[in-house]
């Protein structure tokens, strides 16, 4: 309970539902830590997510839990402050898929005035054309037990701005214009879309799954840890803080495609090896060895009138 600023003490003090709140927070925060944890070798916890697997066992025992979340392009938003934590302990979270009707904003959970987001899953967590974003300042930890994480295919150029708003103060009237920020494209993102809102970290873990950052992209104006068994398009990913995964990457791996390239660039040089040996071999061994070829080309036998022929005979034999 340290980490949330309580005693045991008092938190104790709590009554059931103040208590049932803090216990999911604490469960986010041990979720976060065990996915850091993986990636530092000086850590306990470097190479395993034992933590979190015990944090989860606590809370969720059994193995009876069931159930997805299916947003179908609709919004989850906070527009004053707040935080929104979503859990699927047996299933999976999927936001759009496809677009729905002509939405003025793409659809997706999003904390408009600031506020953390937290996502719990055992499956997968898909994206689609939506987006998960922080405008304001707050954190993102999204955690899935035995499926992926994919940053979806929203469309970079989209752009979104909620409303402004008047704020006045009822002690001295004073009348301020509050400006949202302008926010583009989807995906996964710790935004700074107004000056001085202090950065965010987003932390994705997927155990035993894959983190792709997709055609939408993972933006973080703070640090970013990523731990997954593989990591899919990682040149999507920005982060102005430090960034961390141990993760290889999917293109780390031959396809299927460029085997069967090597593997018929292969036969090809083979069989060509094997003709030029073959030609070699039915070659004469040098020059020397090679028999000799005289061509003699006959341009005549001769001729004239027949007293030439007689004159021929007359003459003496003079001998070679």
């Amino acid at each position: 309970m340290l980490e949330l600023g309580y005693t045991q003490d008092q938190f104790d003090q709590k009554d059931p539902d103040q208590q049932d709140q803090l216990a999911l927070e604490l469960f986010y925060l041990v979720l976060r830590d065990a996915g850091r944890a993986h990636n530092q070798p000086n850590s306990a916890g470097y190479g395993n997510y034992d933590t979190g697997k015990e944090a989860i066992a606590t809370l969720f025992p059994g193995a009876s839990w069931s159930g997805s979340i299916n947003t179908r392009a609709r919004d989850i938003r906070t527009k004053n402050g707040g935080d929104i934590n979503l859990f699927a302990p047996g299933g999976s979270l999927a936001l759009a898929a496809i677009k729905i009707g002509n939405p003025l904003t793409p659809p997706g959970m999003v904390t408009e005035a600031g506020g953390n987001i937290n996502v719990f899953t055992r499956g997968n967590v898909d994206l689609g054309i939506s987006r998960i974003f922080t405008l304001r300042g707050g954190d993102e930890i999204i955690w899935s037990s035995e499926g992926n994480i994919a940053a979806g295919s929203s469309s970079k150029t989209v752009q979104s701005a909620p409303p402004t708003r008047v704020l006045v103060d009822t002690q001295s009237a004073d009348v301020k214009t509050d400006l949202a920020g302008l926010a583009t494209g989807g995906g996964i993102g710790v935004l700074t879309s107004v000056a001085g809102v202090k950065p965010g970290n987003v932390d994705l873990i997927a155990p035993t799954g894959t983190i792709d950052a997709g055609d939408a992209g993972i933006r973080v104006s703070g640090n970013l840890n990523i731990s997954s068994a593989v990591l899919g398009k990682e040149g999507n990913i920005a982060a102005g803080g430090t960034s961390s995964s141990s993760a290889p990457t999917a293109s780390a791996a031959p396809s299927a495609g460029s085997i069967s390239t090597a593997s018929n660039s292969a036969a090809a040089t083979s069989t060509t090896a094997t003709e030029v040996a073959k030609h070699e071999a039915a070659a004469p061994a040098s020059a020397a060895d090679a028999p000799s070829l005289i061509t003699v080309e006959v341009i005549g036998y001769g001729g004239g009138s027949g007293d030439e022929q007689e004159e021929e005979k007359d003459k003496p034999n003079s001998g070679t």
